[in-house]
């Protein structure tokens, strides 16, 4: 019989609604950026830190904030909440919106080729996902589970 949990050490809602993570998350993500406090270091004495404009500080300032801290808790609050097995693939999402942002915000051409990747990938999605129906001889779907359910 698995030991009860420590509910001192349970996520908590906070004023957002978006569960706070344990502090282990926090120290995850910092000892990920030490590896790259040495080229940091190497690069940093040869930056003009003048010619950093102030919309140069907010880009960094949003690449940094939203796809690493934010990205990540949001992330991690959804595995919590509705399982690895049904958020993870929608990992498959980032290079069909990253596409699509790049074709609105930035004029890039929208190419046969791109267009043949994002169909392929969200099809992709979709048949792991079982929202569309399977072709008749390609073997049966497994058996549903509650947790497969969802």
């Amino acid at each position: 019989m698995p030991a009860p949990r420590d509910q001192s050490r349970a996520p908590q809602r906070g004023t957002d609604g978006i569960r706070s993570q344990d502090p282990e998350f926090a120290g995850s993500l910092l000892a990920g950026s030490l590896p790259l406090l040495p080229l940091a270091l190497i690069e940093t004495p040869s930056q003009s830190w003048a010619s950093v404009t102030a919309t140069g500080w907010v880009i960094w300032l949003y690449s940094v904030v939203v796809p690493v801290y934010l990205g990540y808790t949001w992330w991690t609050a959804a595995i919590a909440a509705r399982g690895v097995g049904v958020v993870a693939p929608c990992v498959l999402l980032v290079p069909v919106v990253g596409g699509l942002t790049a074709v609105i915000g930035l004029r890039e051409p929208f190419t046969p080729l791109g267009a043949t990747g994002a169909v392929l990938t969200l099809a992709g999605l979709a048949l792991g996902r079982d929202w569309l129906p399977r072709l008749p001889g390609l073997g049966a779907r497994p058996p549903q589970t509650a947790r497969s359910a969802e």
